[in-house]
C-alpha cells in the first residue's frame, strides 16, 4: 500500500537478516551504503538506489578539516536538492520530474570528476577522503534516481518514519528480552501510516483501549487490533483475543 511503513525487529544488523526478509523482494531498494545490503542475493528484479542525504552528511563532516574542498561538494549537492524542491513545489508528475532531473546530470558529472581528481591527493583517514570513497563506492546506485521519476533522491522518508523509535531508544534499553522488543513494530504502524494519509491514529488507540480487557492500572498493555500483540513493548498481553 502506497505510503505504508513496515518495521521489523531483529537481534542484529547482519546481512543474514537482510537476506531472510528480502530474498523474494523485487523492485527498487533504497539504502545507505551499509555493508549488510552487499549480501543481497543476486536478483535481477532488485535495483539498488543510493541516498544522497547520507552522502551530503559525509561531506558536511569534512568541512571541519577541508573546508575549501568539501564546500564545493556540499554546494553541488545543494544544487541537486534545489531541483528536487522545484519538482515538489510545482507538483510535477513522475514523467515531468524525470525530465527536470536532466539538469542534474552535468552537476553529477562535475562531482565525480572532482572526486577522482582529489582522491589520490588525500590520506586514507582524511574526512574528505572518507566522504569521497563512500560516494564513489556506490556511485552507480546514486545515479539511479535520475532514471525514474517515481524515485526519491534520498531515503529521508524512511528515516523520518523511524525517528519516533530512535528518540525512544533509551527507554527501550529497559527491555529484558528480544520477544518484548519484537512487540515494538506491532505498535508503531498504528500511527505512522496515518501520517502520510493525513488521518489520525486516535480511533485505533481508542478501540484498543476499549476492547482490551485489562485493568485500568495496566492500560499500557493495550493491544494492536486483531493480533493480540501489545501496543507497548514492555508487557505481553495474554488476555486480548478480540
Amino acid at each position: 500500500m502506497e505510503g505504508s511503513v513496515l518495521f521489523v525487529y531483529e537481534k542484529g544488523r547482519a546481512g543474514k537478516y537482510v537476506r531472510d526478509h528480502l530474498s523474494t523482494f523485487s523492485g527498487y531498494l533504497q539504502t545507505d551504503a551499509y555493508t549488510a545490503y552487499d549480501s543481497m542475493p543476486a536478483n535481477e528484479g532488485v535495483t539498488m538506489v543510493g541516498c544522497w542525504a547520507h552522502v551530503r552528511r559525509k561531506f558536511a563532516d569534512a568541512l571541519v578539516v577541508e573546508q575549501e574542498q568539501a564546500s564545493y561538494f556540499v554546494e553541488q549537492i545543494q544544487r541537486l536538492y534545489a531541483i528536487e524542491r522545484f519538482c515538489r513545489t510545482e507538483g510535477l508528475s513522475a514523467d515531468a520530474r524525470l525530465d527536470a532531473r536532466a539538469q542534474a546530470k552535468p552537476i553529477l558529472a562535475g562531482i565525480k570528476t572532482r572526486m577522482l581528481d582529489l582522491a589520490p591527493t588525500l590520506t586514507p583517514k582524511n574526512a574528505l577522503s572518507i566522504a569521497i570513497h563512500y560516494t564513489l563506492k556506490q556511485w552507480d546506485e546514486l545515479l539511479v534516481y535520475t532514471t525514474n521519476g517515481i524515485l526519491e533522491i534520498d531515503n529521508n522518508l524512511v528515516e523520518n518514519s523511524i525517528r519516533p523509535i530512535a528518540l525512544g531508544r533509551k527507554n527501550y534499553l529497559l527491555q529484558a528480552t528480544t520477544k518484548q522488543l519484537s512487540a515494538l513494530p506491532s505498535s508503531t504502524p498504528s500511527w505512522l501510516p496515518a501520517k502520510p494519509a493525513r488521518s489520525t491514529p486516535w480511533p485505533t488507540w481508542q478501540t484498543c483501549s476499549t476492547n482490551c480487557p485489562q485493568e485500568p492500572s495496566t492500560i499500557s498493555t493495550i493491544c494492536y487490533p486483531g493480533t493480540g500483540n501489545p501496543i507497548t513493548p514492555w508487557n505481553n498481553c495474554t488476555r486480548c483475543s478480540w
